[in-house]
């Protein structure tokens, strides 16, 4: 395992970049961010990082996909809910318990 010499800071994204951040994720799995209420999504995700999003879409699009459902607004509201559940810790909340 290596070592890490040096401090780097993660910079969490405003209370706008999170929507942009979903917007540009749903959109590459081809769905139509607009179907989406990405004002809660997005304030569901306070102290999430833009890979913390990135790994909401992508883990609920699976669990969604194997329910034989379409992905939608309540299945991110309930992954950012089951967090822990799914091993999700936001980078804020890992670096205080670290």
């Amino acid at each position: 395992m290596a070592r890490i010499d040096e401090i780097y800071g993660i910079y969490l994204p405003d209370l706008a970049e999170p929507e942009e951040i979903f917007r540009v994720h749903l959109g590459l799995k081809q769905r139509d961010p607009e179907r989406f209420d990405l004002e809660a999504t997005a304030g569901a995700t306070d102290g999430y990082t833009g890979a913390d999003v990135r790994e909401v879409v992508l883990m609920r699009l699976k669990i969604a996909f194997h329910a034989g459902k379409d992905l939608s607004t309540e299945h991110l509201l309930l992954h950012v809910a089951d967090g822990a559940a799914c091993r999700l810790r936001p980078a804020r909340v890992a670096a205080m318990t670290e």
